[in-house]
């Protein structure tokens, strides 16, 4: 930005110069993951980090500060030789950058309510950078899909029943019903024979 400044607030010169800053480091990370360890990209990054580092002290964004300060510390150990930034690393500083990116559009006055909501979150990241810087950082592994659900089983068809037939033959013994017996007729009286008279015996 050039020319009259005077009617831009500290948080307008700090946004343009983020801008530009920010720009610097994701062209050249994005140039690092796909050129491999290339010296040569360093420097302007290491030099972006540390200019957003004093753009943000000026106008009291302490967060921007923190973050660009841990981002510089990584370049600085990279240009030293101390550190080669993998593509694993790469991953890590672009979302870094993105979160500097998120400060800087901060409305002024607003600053400390969004470090109080990202606090964690961004102790976390400078937390992880200083992990990188030092060589004690290991990305997690990646999970384990989940296991694909089976199908449900296919429900058997059950056969339809058949119509029954009368049977021709003959009931089975076990299961066919007692037969009744005849009745008997109740037996008659069969009368005597009437006795002969007693012949009287001779004198």
């Amino acid at each position: 930005m050039s020319g009259d400044l005077s009617g831009f607030s500290l948080y307008d010169l700090f946004r343009s110069e983020a801008d530009g800053q920010i720009a610097v480091l994701t062209e050249g990370l994005l140039a690092l993951e796909g050129g491999g360890d290339n010296p040569a990209l360093i420097e302007p990054m290491m030099r972006a980090a540390h200019s957003l580092k004093g753009a943000a002290r000026i106008v009291g964004l302490t967060a921007a500060e923190r973050l660009a300060h841990a981002l510089e510390d990584v370049f600085v150990a990279a240009q030293k030789g101390q550190l080669k930034i993998e593509s694993a690393h790469v991953d890590v500083l672009l979302t870094d950058v993105d979160m500097l990116g998120e400060i800087s559009r901060i409305n002024e006055g607003e600053a400390d309510a969004w470090l109080a909501a990202h606090e964690t979150e961004l102790a976390r990241r400078i937390e992880v950078l200083h992990a990188i810087e030092a060589k004690t950082w290991s990305p997690a592994p990646p999970s384990a899909p989940a296991p694909t659900p089976l199908p449900p089983p296919e429900p058997i068809a059950e056969p339809a029943p058949q119509p029954t037939e009368p049977s021709s033959t003959a009931p089975d013994a076990a299961t066919a019903p007692p037969a009744k017996k005849p009745r008997k007729s109740p037996r008659k009286a069969t009368p005597k024979p009437p006795q002969p008279a007693a012949i009287p015996a001779p004198p």
